[in-house]
């Protein structure tokens, strides 16, 4: 039998020459794409791996407030034909058994010698380029000692809830270290590139790439878990009283920070001639305590509760109005005898009011002194 060949004589001369054009075409479209067209192509080589790191528990005189994880690596490389921009973004989500003893997560990203805290700038990747970019992950709990949170109550609650501060601190860690199982984990962390990316053949942009996502770190261990409960067993060794303490401090301020002004201007408004008040102690006190959380919790929550800060704060407000009338007062000239005479009423009235003020004030911050006295020394 006769091979039957399939008839190719429409492929004319014509015909060969445009299918060996497209042909020529095709590899040039390609070669220009891989060689200029293609851009900045920017992907993260494997999925990293945060290991926790050991808490050396036999050197410890304190409860443990902070987790850390070794720098993971993020190996990127840009296989595209142009230079491209890329940042991390973090994000940890904690399993719900941790969210009420967790504070926050902080991260490090960190490029050779560069480092950055929890916000990444965009770096630059030239075509063809490596990079590796280190994410340290930081967890932090409400610290087990000091921690402070209560909304404010009425006057006749506040003794029992400074008191028993310290035995909810403890009841807080007892029931973290009740909840503690091998293999649990702390939580999942995400982790997202806000990158170059290619929009179209002609154009680039900035986008966001999902690398990591939901990835569980921080599995607990034996050790882990003993830790933790050998510090339950030796709470009372370790800063013993620790809320009772801020207590009596905070019952010592009083007196030196703002009892002390109150008392100095109360002389000045019964001596003549007037002297301008202090209003500054206020903002004073309460600049002593920025950057102290957990100070300052305890603080707005006894304040508040007693009405205090508003009353505190009027008072200044009212100070500086006197303030202010009594340098008009001084402007006025000696010749000028009825304007002077009834500025010096107006004094002489304000005077009185602010007098009425610092006494009730003096009255509520003895009262507020008598309560932390005796929860500090409730034997609680």
């Amino acid at each position: 039998m006769n091979p039957i060949w399939p008839d190719i004589s429409w492929l004319t001369p014509e015909w060969i020459t445009t299918i060996i054009a497209f042909i020529a075409f095709t590899v040039a479209v390609l070669s220009l794409w891989f060689s200029s067209l293609k851009g900045p192509d920017i992907d993260l080589c494997e999925i990293p791996n945060f290991v926790m790191d050991k808490i050396r528990w036999e050197s410890l005189n304190y409860i443990p407030d902070r987790i850390r994880f070794s720098p993971a690596q993020l190996i990127f490389i840009n296989n595209g034909t142009r230079s491209g921009v890329i940042k991390l973004e973090a994000n940890f989500e904690p399993s719900d058994e941790f969210k009420p003893f967790l504070s926050r997560a902080g991260y490090i990203f960190k490029i050779g010698e560069k480092s950055w805290s929890d916000d990444m700038p965009h770096i630059s990747m030239r075509e063809r380029e490596s990079c590796i970019i280190e994410v340290e992950v930081r967890v932090d709990f409400h610290d087990w000692k000091e921690y402070f949170d209560s909304d404010p109550v009425s006057k006749d609650k506040i003794y029992d809830i400074l008191c028993e501060a310290d035995l909810v601190n403890f009841n807080r860690l007892s029931d973290f270290c009740s909840l503690l199982r091998p293999a649990m984990s702390i939580g999942k962390i995400s982790i997202n590139s806000v990158q170059t990316i290619r929009k179209n053949i002609l154009w680039t942009r900035i986008g966001r790439k999902n690398l990591v996502r939901d990835l569980p770190i921080g599995s607990m261990d034996q050790e882990f878990i003993e830790g933790f409960k050998s510090c339950l067993a030796k709470w009372d060794d370790i800063k013993p009283n620790c809320i009772l303490m801020k207590l009596e401090e905070l019952r010592k301020d009083l007196s030196n920070y703002i009892l002390t002004p109150l008392g100095d201007n109360l002389n000045k408004l019964g001596q003549t001639p007037r002297m301008a008040l202090r209003t500054d102690f206020w903002n004073d006190w309460k600049r002593k305590w920025e950057g102290y959380t957990h100070w300052k919790a305890l603080i707005d929550f006894i304040l508040k509760s007693l009405g205090l800060e508003s009353k505190i704060a009027d008072f200044c407000l009212k100070a500086d109005g006197f303030n202010q009338d009594l340098r008009i007062f001084e402007e006025i000239k000696s010749t000028d005898s009825q304007q002077r005479q009834a500025k010096e009423w107006d004094l002489n009235k304000s005077a009185e009011i602010l007098k009425n003020k610092i006494r009730q004030l003096t009255s509520e911050i003895e009262s507020l002194q008598d309560i932390l006295y005796r929860c500090v020394h409730s034997g609680r």
